[in-house]
């Protein structure tokens, strides 16, 4: 069940309808509803959920594990061609290859 969170839900409506763009961030302790806020959100503004998680944490994980993680994951959400090798996550971000997936999703 869903209750209580109509005021996080209305704040991130206002972030979507604004003409700029915006990162934004859901944490918190485990199981406190953060995926299931989203889910509704998005499923109220008739968006698209890109749900990506890190891996969890184990000796000789290394960010480039985590940038191939991160790469994989979007690759199979959006088509983004998790081939493209990055080596930084800003250059991952920021690349024409993930910017365009993105746009095209979200038109």
């Amino acid at each position: 069940m869903f209750f209580g969170r109509e005021e996080l839900i209305e704040r991130l409506e206002l972030l979507f309808r604004k003409r700029t763009s915006s990162f934004v961030t859901c944490r918190g302790r485990r199981r406190v509803g953060k995926s299931t806020l989203i889910e509704k959100f998005a499923e109220r503004a008739d968006a698209r959920f890109i749900k990506i998680e890190g891996i969890k944490p184990r000796a000789k994980l290394n960010n480039a594990m985590e940038l191939e993680n991160f790469a994989a994951k979007l690759a199979a959400q959006t088509g983004y061609d998790s081939s493209v090798r990055e080596t930084a996550w800003r250059e991952l971000m920021w690349s024409q290859e993930v910017e365009a997936v993105l746009e095209y999703d979200v038109m």
